[in-house]
């Protein structure tokens, strides 16, 4: 396929069938765009938080940690991976019509990208890993419990330290 036949409308109906949601930020945290997100299982696309900034749809601690991310990634040049949590009293703001029902955990990889007009953007994919989250807790504690006893392994407990009081 040649990329010259595809429309900038047909691009962006590419871009919102991504199964993640694809975030565009500004180097001050501001949404500039947003795509995709429909397997997310967010309740919402996120297009209402577009021309917002974080600190406008969260709490500012965790604002704060995500203009981190944003300013590592440009300050480096170079793509990270994080991870982060959730839950309804994480957004401010949610929008309209949406509902969580659970803690949300979340992958995001972010990538620097200079646009056009040289202005310094991130783009930040951000992957629903709540079931994964949630399935590596349990193979942990499955690993470090007995299964006969319920106790705990004794490989729990090397390396340990021990206080004696």
């Amino acid at each position: 396929m040649n990329n010259s036949n595809l429309s900038s409308q047909q691009y962006f109906r590419i871009l919102d069938s991504l199964p993640e949601h694809v975030f565009i930020f500004s180097e001050q945290g501001e949404y500039l765009s947003v795509f995709g997100g429909q397997e997310n299982k967010v309740g919402s696309d996120c297009k209402e938080y577009i021309g917002r900034t974080l600190f406008d749809v969260m709490p500012a601690d965790m604002a704060s940690q995500f203009h981190q991310f944003i300013t590592k990634t440009l300050d480096s040049n170079q793509s990270q991976t994080v991870k982060y949590h959730f839950n309804s009293q994480h957004l401010q703001d949610l929008p309209f019509g949406s509902e969580q029902h659970q803690d949300l955990w979340i992958e995001g990889i972010i990538k620097p990208f200079v646009m056009d007009d040289g202005k310094r953007v991130v783009i930040w994919t951000a992957r629903n890993v709540t079931d994964k989250h949630y399935m590596e807790i349990k193979l942990k504690e499955l690993s470090e419990t007995d299964a006969l006893t319920g106790d705990l392994k004794s490989s729990c407990f090397y390396g340990a330290t021990v206080l004696i009081a």
